[in-house]
């Protein structure tokens, strides 16, 4: 298996990644360590696996603060986002949509 670097050929490397998540227990610490990600990813639970499905929820994250509870220091510029959905351990199946993405500046 090729190097992560290798891998992503002329496309930058993050140095770290906040992972926005529903699932678990809900009773998850505020931001843990990712177990897939090496010490480069902090995961920060929003809803529980418990969340009932079929209705829209609104989240707000204040992606400085977060990133500086889970990295400390200054947070770099904004690299990209990435949103996906993860079933393969539940042989279940998904809908999922997400819109009107906004940016606000941090205070």
């Amino acid at each position: 298996m090729p190097s992560p670097r290798l891998a992503a050929g002329s496309h930058p490397l993050p140095r770290s990644v906040l992972l926005y998540v529903w699932g678990g227990t809900g009773r998850e610490p505020a931001a843990f360590p990712s177990p897939h990600m090496a010490g480069l990813g902090m995961v920060r639970v929003l809803r529980p696996a418990a969340t009932p499905p079929g209705r829209w929820f609104e989240e707000r994250v204040d992606l400085a603060a977060d990133w500086r509870a889970a990295f400390g220091g200054e947070p770099p510029p904004l690299q990209e986002i990435v949103i996906g959905t993860d079933v393969d351990d539940t042989g279940s199946r998904v809908e999922a949509q997400a819109e009107e993405i906004r940016f606000r500046p941090c205070r």
